[in-house]
């Protein structure tokens, strides 16, 4: 069901938020892989800093600047899988959330879901799932408390990623 915990090393996700959602995101994935970044500034430093596997930059980051940041995304680290999601708030019309998915995919993207009236496209949960899949829950080893305890802590971040993402 889960990769091998081995493969968690593989991956780097990169979340670039508003403070607001960063806040509560921060206190689910402690000790993830997971990095969140709340302004431009921050997001070039957390580019040069590390690699990452996936970006997921929200509609509202950095004033409104998602498809700038994917920008200098997909130029600093093409290889990185970026979605541009809106999470919370009223949803958009259909023609702007057609005419920002191009936009984005566009630009290299996999793509801009509007989550906040429960669009989950068949890609936006591809990609979710390949991120949900490096947090795996390992095996508890009988008798050690901090394997144990390692295992309860990453069940319930995948079982709050999912919540958060997938509804």
């Amino acid at each position: 069901m889960f990769a091998p915990l081995g493969v968690m090393a593989n991956i780097r996700v990169l979340i670039a938020t508003t403070s607001r959602f960063r806040d509560g995101l921060l206190r689910a994935l402690a000790g993830c892989p997971v990095d969140f970044v709340c302004s431009m500034d921050e997001g070039r430093e957390a580019l040069q800093r590390r690699s990452y596997t996936h970006v997921i930059i929200g509609y509202l980051f950095a004033e409104s600047h998602m498809f700038d940041f994917a920008q200098e995304v997909r130029e600093r680290q093409p290889a990185a899988r970026v979605l541009c999601v809106k999470a919370a708030g009223h949803s958009l019309r259909a023609k702007m959330r057609v005419g920002l998915n191009t936009a984005a995919l566009e630009l290299g993207c996999e793509g801009f879901f509007d989550l906040s009236i429960g669009d989950r496209p068949d890609a936006f949960d591809r990609v979710f799932r390949d991120i949900l899949a490096r947090f795996p829950m390992p095996a508890p080893a009988a008798g050690h408390k901090k394997p144990d305890a390692l295992a309860s802590k990453l069940g319930a971040t995948a079982q709050e990623l999912r919540r958060l993402a997938l509804g």
